[in-house]
């Protein structure tokens, strides 16, 4: 299939996608923050409410990332017993996806439960959707979040196949200094 604007695709974020847009792209890139909000007010990006509390800080002086997904939460999902009931044997499967001794959850699993839970439901106005976990994960460790999705028949996207997907390019100019 090709990825090039695929208008129907609905992308949902991991935590290291959030991250390393905002430590590397955002500065280098200043519109990535008005594309990704367009996303997320067309519904064509998701998260799960997981991965927000992974992102937000409880701090009296919030990072700027904090401060920017805060007002998007709405966009996270909740976590449903069916979820729950997909987390459970996603982690028996793949056991080395969480770390058991972590105070949070892992999103991970969530991720992948959520896709599966979500692209089971036809939308109004069509059939069921495609959607594409996308995260800054490399797809050539064993038993991480890219092969655990390819056992899931879960598309995969990291951060160039997102832009790619959503017809986005970054062109490099010189500037004088």
């Amino acid at each position: 299939m090709n990825l090039s604007q695929n208008q129907d695709l609905i992308f949902c974020f991991d935590t290291s996608a959030f991250v390393d847009i905002h430590r590397h792209l955002v500065r280098l890139i200043p519109e990535l923050y008005p594309e990704l909000d367009k996303l997320f007010n067309s519904g064509r990006l998701i998260s799960h409410k997981i991965v927000f509390e992974e992102i937000t800080t409880r701090s009296k002086k919030p990072d700027s990332l904090t401060k920017w997904i805060r007002p998007k939460e709405i966009f996270f999902k909740d976590v449903s017993l069916r979820q729950a009931l997909l987390v459970s044997e996603i982690v028996q499967k793949f056991p080395t996806l969480i770390h058991y001794n972590k105070e949070k959850d892992d999103a991970d699993p969530w991720l992948i439960a959520l896709v599966i839970e979500q692209r089971s439901m036809p939308d109004i106005f069509s059939s069921l959707q495609d959607f594409a976990i996308v995260s800054a994960e490399s797809g050539f460790i064993a038993n991480r979040l890219p092969a655990v999705c390819k056992h899931y028949s879960i598309r995969h996207l990291d951060l160039p196949e997102f832009f790619k997907a959503n017809g986005w390019s970054v062109n490099l100019r010189t500037t004088n200094p």
